[in-house]
């Protein structure tokens, strides 16, 4: 069911539920088929799961949901169903992230749009969005939740897509800053990157790292996997960069 769900082939998912088999049950890892099928773009296939009375509420073992990998994936069509059938916005996974910190970090700006509009949402102070440039939805997000510095970094992601190298930088430092004085720590080499993990060797992004920019624009590097990466540091954006200026008694290492 779930080899089936990943690769899209619907009348398979059919007759496996036709012959019996449990749309609801969990993998190793808790996914279950719409969490696979909702990654992947299979609308389709999610209508099946959906009409057979899938939960779209159900928690992979990272406390991830379909509608965070729909919106980590950009599918749109997808995240607009499994919130008609309940999907719940506002959860959180075991790094702190929602479906809209998600799509705001991968760049998919109409699924945040969506996302910040969906009653019920811890997003909804204002919904006034409706149709802005992705610019102008990211101010009003921040202006909503500035201490939100996964939506700072979001930013950041958004200004190196445009490759403007000097509002990237800003943004990442705003986004250190932030987790800084809201962690009450003391120095760069203690900060944890708000649920961003090394590219290279998967583990949680600490102290200072590093945005490449000639690899895919979201790129994110530990130090020790960027000195043997492929690009010259010369060609990389630091983390929190040499301008940044720590707040208090927080100084860098």
């Amino acid at each position: 069911m779930h080899w089936a769900a990943s690769k899209g082939y619907a009348h398979i998912v059919e007759n496996l539920l036709h012959a019996g088999a449990d749309a609801t049950r969990q993998s190793s890892d808790g996914a279950t088929a719409l969490y696979r099928a909702a990654a992947a773009g299979h609308d389709v296939v999610i209508d099946i799961l959906l009409r057979n009375g899938v939960n779209p509420k159900v928690k992979a073992n990272d406390g991830g949901t379909a509608l965070q990998r729909a919106a980590w994936r950009g599918h749109l069509s997808i995240a607009k169903k499994l919130l008609q059938a309940g999907s719940d916005a506002t959860v959180v996974n075991n790094d702190g992230w929602t479906a809209l910190h998600f799509s705001a970090y991968a760049g998919h700006y109409d699924i945040a749009e969506l996302l910040n509009q969906h009653p019920g949402t811890a997003y909804q102070e204002d919904s006034s969005t409706g149709n802005m440039d992705t610019m102008g939805l990211f101010e009003h997000l921040i202006r909503l939740h500035p201490r939100d510095c996964t939506l700072q970094r979001a930013l950041g992601n958004e200004f190196l897509r445009r490759k403007m190298y000097v509002e990237a930088k800003s943004a990442f430092d705003k986004s250190v800053l932030v987790a800084i004085e809201d962690l009450e720590i003391g120095s760069i080499t203690d900060l944890m990157h708000h649920g961003i993990r090394c590219d290279d060797c998967a583990q949680v992004l600490r102290g200072k790292c590093y945005k490449c920019t000639h690899c895919p624009w979201n790129y994110d590097a530990c130090e020790r996997c960027f000195a043997a990466h492929l690009h010259r540091a010369q060609d990389a954006i630091m983390i929190p960069s040499e301008a940044f200026r720590p707040p208090g008694n927080a100084m860098q290492k």
